[in-house]
């Protein structure tokens, strides 16, 4: 067990080893919040000081006593590589939101984001998929996106350049039925409708 750090108003509590003075193997992060309760914050594994392999970070939910999952992926020589997912059970205007992309080793860790694309999905409240596509580092839409309505059925599919929609655009009815049809060039509509 390793030291007791305060975080604001949070204890946290440390659990590996060290070898040759540097962290290593498995470690284990959990906040404690009174009369013995932990509730589990990260886990990974350190090598020679530097965090490797898989590691899993969560936040807390102190009204339940348990966390959800918020990221994981892969780190080598203390660098995001590969495959990461961050989840949000509770983001500021969907009920979860999940983003999926991919680090690329070699990058300065400030522009670890950078040659990132991320998949990114949406949710109502009430469990349905609101839109899902991909965005770049900036967050800034691209490629192909599906907005869906409460009900689960389509409402627009189309294309985004930088934030802005282009190409061919369709959206439906809440019913199902098409609506309308057109095309963006120069992110503004032309033509007819």
């Amino acid at each position: 067990m390793k030291d007791l750090m305060i975080h604001g108003n949070w204890k946290v509590q440390e659990t590996g080893n060290y070898k040759g003075g540097l962290r290593d193997g498995n470690w284990y992060f959990m906040i404690l919040i009174g009369g013995g309760v932990r509730i589990h914050v990260a886990e990974g594994q350190y090598y020679k000081g530097k965090k490797v392999g898989h590691w899993t970070y969560y936040v807390p939910d102190f009204e339940r006593i348990r966390c959800d999952v918020c990221a994981s992926g892969e780190y080598d020589d203390d660098l995001k590589v590969g495959k990461w997912e961050y989840q949000n059970m509770q983001h500021e205007y969907f009920d979860r939101m999940k983003i999926r992309g991919y680090y690329l080793k070699n990058y300065p860790q400030e522009l670890e984001h950078k040659p990132w694309t991320k998949y990114v999905e949406r949710y109502y409240p009430n469990g349905n998929i609101q839109e899902f596509g991909y965005s770049d580092y900036d967050g800034h839409k691209v490629g192909e996106w599906l907005y869906f309505y409460p009900n689960g059925n389509l409402k627009e599919t189309g294309k985004h350049s930088s934030g802005k929609k282009i190409g061919t655009w369709k959206s439906y009815y809440e019913n199902g039925y098409p609506k309308e049809i057109g095309d963006y060039f120069r992110y503004e509509r032309i033509g007819l409708w």
